[in-house]
C-alpha cells in the first residue's frame, strides 16, 4: 500500500479501501438480520466501535503518506456504516431504537445502558444523523405520548395534584435522557412539553388574570399557587418561562388597557392613578410569588406602564392631582410614604417630567392658600423628586416662604388690633401664576391690607420689595345670620366680597355687584353660582323690561361669554350659570320675569353651623387652562434646550444638524422629551444671537462662535 500511494495511487487505494469496507458492512448486515432487537443493537454498537477504532488508525497512516486528504478515510468509514448499517431498511436499526425510547417512557424494564450506547453512536455522527434522523423523531414521539398522557391524567386528576403528577413524569423523563441525548435536545424535549401542558393551562390563566388583576387579594387567592407550580414545573425550561411569561403580561396589558378606557373623559383622576396603582403593585407581588420575580417580567410590566403613562397628556396631571390628594391626607396626619413612594415610581416612567413638577407646583400653591400643607412631608416627597432630577428649587422656596409669612404674621399680629388677616407672602418667581384683576377689597379688610403692607415693607429685610396682591387666590370665614341662626361660611376672597355688600343692601342688581366689586365677568359669574347653588343667594321676580336684557346676558353686546346663556318663555326669562368644574358643567338656572336682582336667603337652613362653599382643592384642568400650561412649559423648556446646545457645541466645537439633534436629546430626554422643531428653533435662534454660526458652503453643519 505505501509503494502505492508513494507511486500516486492514493485514489486507487481509497477505491480498494472502499470496496472492502462496503463487502465487510454489508457482511455485517446479513449476520445481524436475524438476530432479536437487543441482541441485534448490542452487536451493532460492539462492531462500529471494532470499525470506528480501525478507521481511526488508518486515519493517521494515511496522514503520513498523503497530507492532502488526512481524514477521508474517516469520512468515507462512517459514510459505509451510515448506509449499510444504520440507514439499512433491512436492519430497521433507528425504529428498534425509538422501540427502546417508547419501552423506556412506560416504564418497561430493559437493560438502559444499550439506548445509551446507541444514542451516543448517533451522536458521534454528527447533525446530519443525530438532528435529522433521531432528534426531530424523537421529540415528535415525546409531544404525542405526553399529550396522551396529559390527557389520561386530566381525567382524573385537576389542579395540584395534576401538576404533582405532571411533575413526575417530566422528571422521568429528564432522569432518563440525561444520559442519553444532548443538552440542546433535553431543551427542546422542555419546550415540547410546555407546549403540551400549557396549552391547556394557558386559556385557564388568561381567564384567571384578567379576572383578578384588578383585585387587592390577587396574591392570596388559592389559585396562585398554582400558577407558581406552574412555573416552578418548568424550571429547568427557559423555553417553558417564557411561553408562560408572554401569556402572563399579555394578560395584564389587556386588564391595564380596560383599566384606563376613556382617560381622555375621566372625571375621577384621582381613582384612576389609585387603580393603575393597585394594578401594579398586584403585578409586582404576583411576580415575587407566583414567578419567582423572574426579572424579564418586570421590565416588562415597567415599559407596559411607560406606554401608558406617555400615551396622552393627561397622566402627568393627573399624578399630580394623585400626590396632591395624598399630601393633603398627610396634612392631617397620615402616614402616607407609601402611597408617595409608588407615585413617584409612576413619576419615574413619564417622557416629560417637566409638565408634572409645573403641575405639581400649581397644586402646592392652593395646600398653600388652604393651610393644607405638612412640611415634613412635603420635603421628603421632593428629596424623592429630586433624586428623579425633577427641580425642587421653586416648590422649596414656596415652602419656605410658606413658614416665612407665619413668622411675619405672628410680629404683625403683636401691633395691630385689626380683623383677623393671614397673609402669605411668595416671590413671584416661584410661583406658579399671578392675576392682574384681584377685585375690590371691603374697606375694613383693605385698611388692615394697607397696614400690613407698610409693617412688611419697612422691615429691613424687605425695604425693596414690592407687594402685588392676590386676593383671588385666598379664601375668608364669613359669620351670617339667616333667619335668626348663626353660621360660618367658609368661601373664596371674591364670593366674600359679595356677600359683604348685602350688610348695607338687601337687594342688589347684578351690574351694581360688578361695579362695587370690581371682579371680572368670568370670576363674578362663577362666584355668584357657588353662592346661589348653596341657597345662600337668591334672585327677586320682578316684572320683565325689554329684550336688551336677554342681548346683555347672552353676550350680544359685543361680549359673549360661553359660560353664561339665557332664554325667554313668555314673562320668565331663565339664566344659565355654567361653571366648568372637572370638565363637567355645573348649571345653575334662574327662573324669574328678571333675573338681574339677587337678595340674601333669609329662610337658609342647613345641619352644619360651619358650612364650606369654596374649596381650594386642585381639580382637573379645563382645556382651555390645560392650553395654557402646556404652553408655559414650552417656553419654560427653551432656556434648557439653549443650555444643552450651548454646551455641546462649546465642548465640540464643530457639529453637523443631525448629531447636534440627537445630542440635544440625549442631554435633556431624562427630564422632557423635546421636539425636532424645538430644537431646530432653538438653533435658529442661537445663531440671530450669534452663538454659533452655520457652514456657507454646508449649511448643516454649525460652528461654535468663541
Amino acid at each position: 500500500m505505501a509503494d502505492l500511494i508513494a507511486k500516486g495511487r492514493s485514489s486507487a487505494v481509497f477505491k480498494a479501501m472502499d470496496d472492502a469496507l462496503a463487502e465487510r458492512d454489508s457482511e455485517l448486515r446479513v449476520q445481524m438480520q436475524d438476530l432479536d432487537n437487543h441482541e441485534m443493537l448490542q452487536r451493532i454498537f460492539d462492531c462500529w466501535a471494532l470499525e470506528r477504532d480501525f478507521l481511526v488508525q488508518c486515519k493517521k497512516f494515511f496522514s503520513l503518506l498523503d497530507s492532502e486528504r488526512p481524514g477521508s478515510i474517516l469520512k468515507l468509514g462512517q459514510g459505509r456504516w451510515v448506509s449499510e448499517i444504520i440507514l439499512s431498511p433491512a436492519l430497521a436499526m433507528l425504529d428498534k431504537v425509538f422501540g427502546l425510547v417508547d419501552h423506556d417512557r412506560k416504564g418497561a424494564s430493559l437493560e438502559r445502558f444499550i439506548l445509551t450506547n446507541m444514542v451516543g453512536m448517533l451522536k458521534g455522527f454528527g447533525g446530519s444523523i443525530y438532528k435529522d434522523r433521531f432528534e426531530s423523531r424523537f421529540l415528535e414521539g415525546a409531544f404525542v405520548h405526553y399529550q396522551g398522557e396529559h390527557h389520561r391524567l386530566s381525567q382524573s386528576l385537576s389542579g395540584a395534584d395534576l401538576l404533582k403528577a405532571l411533575h413526575t413524569l417530566l422528571s422521568g423523563e429528564i432522569d432518563r435522557t440525561s444520559l442519553n441525548v444532548t443538552r440542546e435536545s433535553r431543551e427542546k424535549l422542555m419546550g415540547v412539553l410546555g407546549n403540551v401542558i400549557l396549552a391547556d393551562r394557558l386559556e385557564w390563566i388568561k381567564s384567571y388574570l384578567v379576572r383578578k388583576s384588578d383585585e387587592v387579594d390577587l396574591c392570596m387567592d388559592k389559585h396562585l399557587n398554582e400558577i407558581a407550580k406552574i412555573y416552578a414545573f418548568f424550571e429547568n425550561s427557559l423555553h417553558g418561562h417564557s411561553m408562560l411569561v408572554a401569556c402572563i403580561r399579555n394578560c395584564y396589558d389587556s386588564t391595564l388597557s380596560i383599566l384606563t378606557e376613556g382617560v381622555n373623559t375621566c372625571q375621577d383622576p384621582e381613582l384612576l392613578i389609585a387603580a393603575i396603582l393597585n394594578f401594579k403593585k398586584n403585578a409586582h407581588k404576583f411576580n415575587d410569588t407566583a414567578l419567582k420575580n423572574n426579572s424579564g417580567f418586570s421590565e416588562q410590566l415597567n415599559s407596559s406602564l411607560s406606554d401608558l403613562l406617555n400615551s396622552t397628556k393627561f397622566y402627568p396631571q393627573f399624578l399630580s392631582l394623585y400626590v396632591d390628594a395624598r399630601l393633603r391626607e398627610a396634612a392631617r396626619g397620615y402616614n402616607l410614604y407609601d402611597a408617595l413612594d409608588s407615585a413617584v415610581d409612576l413619576v419615574q416612567l413619564l417622557n416629560d417630567k417637566d409638565v408634572f413638577e409645573l403641575y405639581h407646583r400649581k397644586h402646592l400653591s392652593l395646600r398653600v392658600v388652604s393651610g393644607s400643607v405638612d412640611d415634613a412631608t412635603g420635603q421628603k416627597f421632593l428629596l424623592m423628586l429630586q433624586g428623579l432630577d425633577i427641580g425642587v428649587f421653586k416648590p422649596r422656596r414656596i415652602l419656605r416662604d410658606f413658614k416665612e409669612s407665619a413668622k411675619t404674621m405672628t410680629n404683625f399680629e403683636l401691633c395691630s388690633s385689626m380683623p383677623s388677616v393671614t397673609v402669605n407672602v411668595f416671590c413671584s418667581d416661584a410661583w406658579p401664576k399671578l392675576s392682574c384683576t384681584t377685585g375690590k377689597l371691603p374697606s375694613d379688610i383693605a385698611e388692615v391690607c394697607d397696614q400690613f403692607e407698610k409693617h412688611y415693607c419697612k422691615s429691613k429685610n424687605h425695604a425693596r420689595r414690592q407687594l402685588s396682591w392676590q386676593a383671588n387666590e385666598g379664601h375668608a370665614v364669613v359669620t351670617g345670620n339667616f333667619g335668626g341662626k348663626s353660621y360660618d361660611l367658609e368661601v373664596s376672597t371674591h364670593e366674600m366680597c359679595i356677600l359683604m355688600l348685602f350688610n348695607t343692601e338687601e337687594h342688589l342688581p347684578f351690574d351694581n355687584i360688578k361695579e362695587a366689586t370690581k371682579i371680572p365677568d368670568l370670576d363674578l359669574v362663577k362666584s355668584l353660582a357657588s353662592l346661589c347653588t348653596r341657597n345662600v343667594l337668591q334672585t327677586v321676580t320682578l316684572s320683565p323690561k325689554t329684550d336688551d336684557a336677554l342681548a346683555a346676558v347672552n353676550g350680544e353686546d359685543g361680549h359673549e361669554d360661553e359660560q353664561v346663556s339665557a332664554s325667554r318663555d313668555n314673562e320668565h326669562v331663565t339664566v344659565s350659570l355654567m361653571v366648568k368644574e372637572d370638565e363637567a358643567p355645573v348649571t345653575v338656572t334662574l327662573t324669574a320675569k328678571t333675573v338681574e336682582i339677587f337678595f340674601v336667603n333669609d329662610i337658609f337652613i342647613h345641619t352644619s353651623d360651619q358650612i364650606q362653599i369654596y374649596e381650594c382643592i386642585a381639580r382637573r384642568e379645563p382645556e382651555r387652562e390645560k392650553a395654557v400650561t402646556l404652553h408655559s412649559v414650552k417656553i419654560n423648556r427653551d432656556p434648557q434646550i439653549d443650555a444643552a446646545i450651548g454646551r455641546i457645541m462649546k465642548k465640540r466645537k464643530r457639529m453637523n444638524h443631525v448629531d447636534l439633534v440627537s445630542s440635544v436629546i440625549e442631554q435633556v430626554q431624562e427630564f422632557f422629551q423635546p421636539d425636532h422643531a424645538d430644537i431646530k428653533r432653538r438653533i435658529e435662534n442661537l445663531i440671530e444671537q450669534d452663538l454659533i454660526e452655520r457652514n456657507r458652503k454646508n449649511p448643516q453643519m454649525y460652528r461654535y462662535v468663541e
